[in-house]
């Protein structure tokens, strides 16, 4: 599925990067595996590397991208009206506000995932990841569908 999303990269300054990303200079059209497909999909999207042409003619340096990318991916959470999203940055309120029992447990602190939105994501570091970033976005997903989503 075709998304169209900003990838920051390690230690990256989020101002500058957000200027280019304004400015066209950042590049944030992508594709994403969907994980889950319904009301709420879910994407696996690989974050990609930055490869020299030196990289290219190195099988170890090669090898260990793509297991990076294997073991390292995030997950996007897509909803009509609302577009693509790390499931990391969504505004949770916004995002689930027509089901209390989601919101309820966001708020009890009873899932993995600690979704952070505008200057509070400036000042946390990076989350979940990979397979155990999934696994925690595949509980919210089918407590909302079990919940609310009928």
């Amino acid at each position: 599925m075709y998304v169209s999303y900003y990838v920051k990269g390690k230690g990256e300054d989020i101002l500058k990067a957000t200027a280019e990303k304004f400015k066209g200079d950042k590049n944030t059209d992508y594709f994403a595996e969907i994980v889950h497909d319904g009301k709420i999909k879910l994407l696996r999207f690989y974050i990609p590397p930055v490869i020299s042409d030196e990289d290219y003619d190195d099988e170890s340096i090669m090898e260990k991208y793509t297991q990076n990318a294997k073991d390292g991916y995030d997950i996007l959470i897509s909803r009509e009206g609302l577009g693509t999203k790390a499931i990391q940055e969504i505004n949770v309120k916004s995002f689930f506000e027509d089901c209390p029992f989601i919101l309820n447990k966001f708020e009890k602190d009873l899932y993995k995932i600690k979704p952070v939105s505008g200057l509070k994501k400036l000042l946390t570091k990076d989350g979940l990841s990979g397979i155990t970033l999934e696994n925690a976005a595949m509980k919210v997903v089918r407590d909302y569908e079990e919940k609310c989503g009928k």
